[in-house]
């Protein structure tokens, strides 16, 4: 009595199923999407194996889930955004990580 939902939101996993839970309150128990989610290329893994993609109108009303339902959800490969934010805390964790290597190699000597 579970939903899968993979891929490109911020928690993917397994989540409990409740009944008249629709696709968007999924999505937002695995924490909603990321920003480079392609929105309109999610689909539904049927637990019979049937594939259902998600459009546009069942991104705003919402699509009906069932027990053992997969929802995947891709990201960009190619995402046009830039996020100042997310590099500038990459670029701080690697110089931080090389400057305690470096740290180490030293003491080491």
């Amino acid at each position: 009595n579970v939903v899968r939902v993979e891929g490109n939101v911020y928690n993917p996993g397994l989540i409990t199923f409740t009944k008249g839970y629709r696709y968007p309150r999924y999505i937002e128990l695995a924490g909603g999407y990321k920003s480079d989610t392609l929105k309109n290329k999610t689909y539904i893994k049927r637990a019979n194996g049937n594939i259902e993609k998600v459009n546009g109108y069942f991104l705003s009303r919402g699509k009906n889930i069932y027990p053992g339902d997969t929802i995947i959800v891709p990201a960009d490969p190619d995402p046009s955004d830039f996020d100042i934010t997310t590099f500038i805390s990459n670029l701080s964790t690697t110089l931080a990580n090389i400057a305690a290597i470096l740290l180490v190699i030293e003491n080491t000597d």
